[in-house]
This record gives structure tokens, C-alpha cells and sequence, in this order.
């Protein structure tokens, strides 16, 4: 497959949080939640490309959040909304189970 370009931030070398969901008929990966970077897929040609998504900087200064990771395969409600849960790195021995929801019209 040919690679996309690459998002905003680095890319996390060995990422095994992944989130896949369909919108539109299309296969997309929600490859970072914090700060949030989703790829689509055309599986017919295997090209992948970044979808521009606004940055939201509501939780930059926090440092209590620790590292947001995928966790479950979302799904997409209403033909809008993508919904699932992941899980947040507090320490390295102590995660939290989260909910998130995305605006995919937004």
C-alpha cells in the first residue's frame, strides 16, 4: 500500500491502538485521539489519505489526562456521530476506560 502523508504530529512507531469504523460507506482508522488524526482508506486502491480535522486545544494544559488510546472498534450513529470507548494512561500500572463521541460533520 502507498503511504500517506504524514500526519501533524510524529507517528508512534509501533501503533497497535488502531480504531477502525465505517462513515459514508468508506474505512477509516482513528489512528490518534489526542490530538485527533483519522485516516480514510480506499480499499479498492489502497490509498489512504488524512482527514483535516479542527485541533481542539481545550485539554493542552492538562497534565492529569495522561496519553488517550483506542480501545473497541467504534460505530458511527445517526450516519454522524462516531462512538466508542478507549482508555487513558494515568500511570504506568493504572488506565481509565473512557467514552468518546466525534463530530464526523463538524
Amino acid at each position: 500500500l502507498p503511504h500517506p502523508s504524514p500526519p501533524p504530529c510524529s507517528m508512534v512507531p509501533d501503533g497497535k491502538n488502531w480504531v477502525p469504523f465505517v462513515y459514508g460507506d468508506e474505512l477509516h482508522f482513528i489512528y490518534n485521539l489526542q490530538p485527533l488524526q483519522i485516516l480514510k482508506v480506499n480499499v479498492e486502491t489502497g490509498v489512504c489519505e488524512w482527514l483535516a480535522v479542527p485541533v481542539d486545544t481545550s485539554h493542552k494544559d492538562r497534565d492529569d489526562i495522561g496519553a488517550l488510546r483506542g480501545g473497541s472498534g467504534a460505530r458511527v450513529l445517526g450516519g454522524r456521530w462516531v462512538v466508542g470507548f478507549g482508555h487513558a494512561t494515568l500511570t504506568h500500572h493504572q488506565h481509565a476506560a473512557f467514552l468518546y463521541v466525534i463530530d464526523m460533520v463538524t
